[in-house]
């Protein structure tokens, strides 16, 4: 059996969907018998080595600098590569999660790992971000496509990702799809006795018909469309209220929009919506608020493939999303888990919201279709399966 190493830009407790992902696919790794463990960046506040649910993660000091820094930039790749030959005796295959891991100069790291006979793949992540015909259009593109020809394997998380390879590679023999999973037993429906006792938990009247939204506030999640459209459903659904779960800042990184927080915080007020909001910040228990939502809300931008919204659906909610062609419209269909409605459109996501929490048994008809298809397509159990599959064949 293979063992696998993990290279990854950012692990939790840093904030990322990717890294969330990463550590639930390797837990199922884990669990089904297979050895591995993560090397991911380090930032204050974090050890150099620990363990998080059983698996090892060792952390390096690493920032991506240019080739005018040459000096630092040989310093941290001597660093990367120096920890990737002492570790060589622990895996067989090393799993890039996103063309580069994070990590600068990745052809590098490579071709160092094909010199100790050890294989290489990676996972596509962020539409329009690191996928090769977003790479194509910037500058020096041959050199930024270079890890996608390297590797032995190239797996994409969604059709968009799937058709922005073949339209830069002609060749699909590298190429496989497997979407992103979502641990199923965790994020699950409650009974309506245990949606009280969890309402009671959190705090939050029971009576009350909640709407979630989860993810970063920043820009690319669209909060701006979201807070634009909660004004018109609030104005006709006057029992609602919307939860804001996710970080507005991270102390690990300097990622804060405060500019953009800050506007979206001057829109709530001017429209007198403080009293509808409630911003639960960063929290380890998700399940718990989606466990209690009766919908989410998903005006984003740009994804790969939206982690947020397979949890939802995985605890029985129905979505209305944003269109993100081949994404969001794949993995909801209209009119069954939920409503797909065009990019930035508050109007539009306004309508169909209201349209949802005016029915409970749109919502629950919409939330058991939605259940149904993640248990079919997206179960952790079946994704690790799968990836298995593809490493294990190098």
């Amino acid at each position: 059996m293979k063992r696998f190493c993990i290279l990854i830009n950012n692990l939790p407790p840093v904030y990322t969907g990717g890294g969330r992902q990463a550590l639930s696919l390797a837990s199922e790794f884990r669990r089904l018998g297979r050895e591995v463990f993560f090397i991911t960046r380090k930032y204050d506040g974090l050890r150099e080595f620990e363990q998080v649910n059983g698996l090892d993660i060792h952390r390096l000091r690493y920032t991506n600098v240019g080739f005018r820094n040459g000096p630092q930039l040989v310093v941290q790749l001597y660093r990367l590569c120096s920890t990737l030959i002492y570790l060589r005796d622990r895996y067989d295959v090393v799993l890039y999660f996103n063309p580069d891991g994070g990590f600068h100069c990745p052809w590098f790291t490579i071709v160092l790992l094909h010199l100790f006979r050890k294989k290489s793949a990676c996972r596509m992540g962020l539409l329009y971000s690191s996928d090769p015909l977003g790479l194509s259009r910037r500058r020096f593109a041959q050199w930024r496509l270079l890890p996608y020809r390297l590797h032995d394997r190239v797996i994409s998380i969604s059709r968009a990702l799937t058709m922005s390879y073949l339209t830069v590679f002609s060749n699909d023999r590298k190429l496989n799809y497997v979407p992103n999973g979502v641990d199923t037993n965790l994020f699950r429906p409650l009974s309506d006795s245990a949606r009280r006792r969890q309402c009671e938990e959190l705090g939050l009247d029971e009576s009350l018909v909640y709407c979630s939204f989860v993810g970063r506030l920043c820009y690319r999640k669209g909060v701006d469309i979201l807070i634009k459209a909660w004004k018109r459903i609030v104005a006709q659904v006057p029992n609602a209220r919307l939860l804001l779960i996710g970080p507005e800042g991270d102390k690990y990184r300097n990622v804060a929009e405060k500019k953009f927080i800050n506007s979206i915080e001057c829109k709530i007020e001017e429209h007198e919506l403080s009293r509808t909001i409630f911003r639960i910040g960063f929290t380890g228990s998700v399940e718990k608020y989606l466990q209690v939502s009766d919908l989410l809300l998903f005006p984003s931008r740009r994804e790969g493939c939206p982690n947020a919204l397979l949890e939802a659906m995985s605890c029985g909610l129905p979505v209305v999303a944003a269109r993100i062609r081949n994404i969001t419209d794949d993995l909801v269909r209209h009119g069954r888990e939920g409503y797909i409605v065009e990019p930035e459109a508050p109007d539009q996501l306004a309508q169909k919201a209201v349209e949802v929490l005016s029915s409970q048994n749109l919502r629950s008809w919409m939330g058991q279709q939605a259940r149904e298809r993640i248990l079919r397509d997206h179960d952790i159990r079946s994704v690790a399966k799968k990836y298995l599959q593809i490493l294990e064949d190098l």
